[in-house]
């Protein structure tokens, strides 16, 4: 049978675009031309900038193709030979072009028009269809051509609807892999066929399944061959998914590059292809769900795809409860999320510990904070990734795998580290949060010591592809410092997806730039700001002065740290490696945290903290609630041997005060637990007599 082959580099520079297209600016159009003419004349450097300020100008995808249309091919494959920023922006322009597609559509009657075309006798209508195929429809135009391929008399038209979804490329490539669940042999191999000619590795794991163990050997056979097209020969199936499916996960270019996102996931049921929409945040980790089950059909005792899952799940939890905790409306997503805790439980002890030390190799906080979570809710027993957690965290994951180890400590003691962790975050004030994309490892390091010494917590990656993915797993970014030259994307693109998401609608970029004028000139009305010469101290600056959804992340994880110090003191743990933390929270935290923290303190407090104690209950600016706990803490204190000189001043005060009843009482009970000598506690008792009728 013949079969239509990709036809090459050339070939894959005709874009498949609606047959209408939006004019680029004149700006626009004369700076690219310059572009080209600079680069004719050998001054690449100049001709880079050009097209750098081209895509400064805020491009749309339609503007785009019509620079590419209006370009020669040969041209662009010289732009495309060319190694480092040129052909990364080049690159980025073509994507850009073959964008053109983001308003796809699941239109059936223009589709199946379209295919009438695809199919026709005119060649060059054929082509013309095609390219409005995959412009206006891509991966959604998949359910209406696998008729065609399962069509075992229609040979010229299943020839032609193969070529046509070869010439689509990697849009149609997760549709036509959930097709080869299809019962039809047949149309599985007709499916692997094609698959292979596109020769995209992310066929590879479902090629390498059906090679191995398709019931049909024509089945088998294609599998086999397309398996070798798509790189995956020699690897099995199993493994091939777990690798893929950690990729979708960590959002590795490697599977998911920023032009592959959508917003539906494919699956083969009741007999046909459907969707199902998914949104943007979500999509890599539905992606690794698709790739970890199918590991686990594979293997149904395929330990790294349980782990897989139990990352996946915790992490889409945490991503769900952050865009809740940020205001925006998530639906239905919230229940996925309880649902998901299901899935996390469901996966077993073993692959969530196993989950948070793959996460911690991996620098995956947000499926490490989501998995210690699980341990909270007992859904799981404690193991060695907590402990990997406690020693390799950043300060939040800290504090989760020390809030997972308290709630099982069951009466056995608990380690300086876990209490450490506790303190920590019990008296930890509000933590700037910045991230910095930059392949420039010596500038990098000095942001980083820079903001760090202005108490900022720091996540740094080399490249934009891994800077991308990993925003969304870092909790209440502050500001993102990208650099002006990255080794994979351009940093228009990085900073372009950044800005188009709402996660980050209100976070600064700024640009981390060699030559100042240069990056100005090209971001400088796109972002807060440029930094050069090793100055950060700007970064400050653009800050934003709102801190209502930090303050509450920090309060919230304070409140449950304090909650656990105050359990654990009052079962008669050692908390004073907490004291500092405790005694911060007393006097500087809202209720909730403070709260809890007094109670703590007072199992535990000393001669050191008594007198700030009792200086929090004199606080006529602290609630009632506080200042009653305060004086709850210092009779506890001193039922257990610690000296009051240092805050008898401040009881005596409170006592005679005008201060609520109840807050009195407190203080007087206080008092009447330490050892005073008689004329003292005769006064005492002179001063809070009270004589009925007066």
């Amino acid at each position: 049978m013949t079969i239509f082959r990709p036809l090459g580099l050339a070939a894959g520079l005709i874009f498949l675009a609606a047959p209408t297209f939006a004019v680029p600016t004149n700006d626009a159009q004369d700076t690219f031309d310059e572009g080209i003419q600079l680069l004719q004349r050998g001054r690449e450097e100049e001709a880079l900038h050009a097209f750098q300020k081209v895509l400064a100008m805020d491009l749309s995808n339609a503007e785009a193709y019509e620079l590419w249309k209006s370009t020669d091919a040969e041209i662009w494959l010289e732009m495309l030979t060319k190694e480092g920023d040129m052909q990364i922006v080049t690159q980025r322009l073509m994507s850009m072009a073959k964008m053109r597609r983001t308003e796809q559509r699941d239109d059936a009657d223009m589709i199946r028009e379209l295919l009438t075309q695809v199919t026709g006798e005119d060649i060059l209508a054929r082509t013309m269809a095609t390219r409005q195929l995959s412009a206006d429809h891509g991966e959604y135009a998949v359910q209406y051509m696998l008729p065609s391929l399962g069509d075992q008399t229609g040979v010229d038209r299943r020839v032609l609807v193969m070529g046509a979804l070869t010439s689509m490329g990697d849009d149609v490539v997760l549709p036509l892999c959930a097709a080869l669940d299809t019962p039809d042999a047949f149309l599985r191999r007709n499916v692997a066929v094609t698959l292979g000619y596109i020769g995209d590795s992310r066929a590879a794991a479902y090629l390498a399944h059906l090679a191995a163990s398709d019931s049909d050997e024509g089945v088998m056979s294609a599998a086999k061959d397309a398996l070798a097209s798509c790189g995956g020969a020699g690897r099995g199936a199993e493994y091939a998914f777990l690798v893929m499916g950690n990729g979708y996960h960590m959002g590795s270019p490697s599977v998911l590059r920023a032009t592959q996102y959508s917003d539906v996931v494919w699956s083969f049921t009741g007999g046909s292809l459907q969707s199902t929409t998914v949104p943007r945040y979500l999509y890599s980790e539905e992606l690794a769900k698709v790739s970890f089950y199918n590991a686990l059909r594979v293997n149904a005792s395929s330990k790294g795809a349980l782990t897989g899952l139990a990352r996946v799940y915790a992490s889409q939890m945490q991503k769900i409860s952050d865009q809740e905790a940020s205001g925006m409306t998530v639906g239905s997503e919230a229940d996925q999320a309880r649902a998901g805790m299901l899935a996390v439980a469901a996966s077993g002890s073993g692959a969530i510990d196993a989950g948070l030390i793959s996460s911690m190799a991996e620098g995956d906080s947000m499926a490490a904070i989501g998995l210690c979570r699980a341990v909270q809710s007992g859904l799981a027993v404690a193991g060695k990734g907590l402990q990997a957690a406690l020693a390799k965290g950043d300060a939040d994951v800290r504090c989760e795998a020390a809030l997972a180890l308290a709630s099982q400590a069951r009466g056995k003691p608990l380690s300086a580290a876990t209490i450490a962790a506790l303190g920590e975050a019990t008296g930890r004030n509000i933590v700037r949060v910045a991230a910095i994309i930059d392949g420039n490892e010596g500038r990098a390091a000095a942001a980083k010591a820079a903001l760090e010494a202005e108490g900022m917590v720091v996540n740094h990656w080399t490249t934009g592809a891994k800077g991308i993915a990993n925003l969304y797993r870092v909790p209440g970014l502050d500001v993102i410092l990208v650099a002006d030259r990255l080794s994979d994307l351009t940093t228009d693109q990085v900073i372009t997806e950044i800005a188009g998401s709402a996660n980050f609608a209100e976070t600064p970029i700024m640009i981390l730039a060699e030559n100042g004028d240069n990056a100005d000139e090209l971001y400088g009305s796109r972002t807060a700001g440029i930094l050069t010469g090793g100055d950060f101290s700007s970064v400050s600056g653009v800050l934003s002065d709102s801190l209502g959804r930090d303050r509450e992340r920090a309060d919230d994880l304070s409140r449950r740290a304090s909650m656990a110090l105050s359990r654990l003191a009052a079962s008669g743990t050692d908390v004073s490696g907490a004291m500092a933390g405790l005694t911060n929270a007393a006097m500087n935290r809202p209720d909730g945290v403070a709260l809890p923290a007094l109670r703590a303190l007072g199992a535990c407090g000393t001669m050191d903290s008594v007198a700030t104690v009792a200086g929090i209950c004199g606080d006529d600016s602290r609630s009632d609630k506080v200042r009653e706990a305060a004086a709850m803490a210092c009779a506890e204190m001193f039922t257990n041997g610690v000296g009051g000189n240092g805050a008898l001043d401040s009881l005596h005060g409170v006592v005679t005060s005008d201060a609520a009843l109840s807050v009195r009482g407190a203080a007087a009970a206080a008092l009447g637990r330490l050892k005073l000598d008689p004329s003292m506690r005769a006064e005492l008792l002179r001063l809070v007599r009270v004589n009925v009728g007066e």
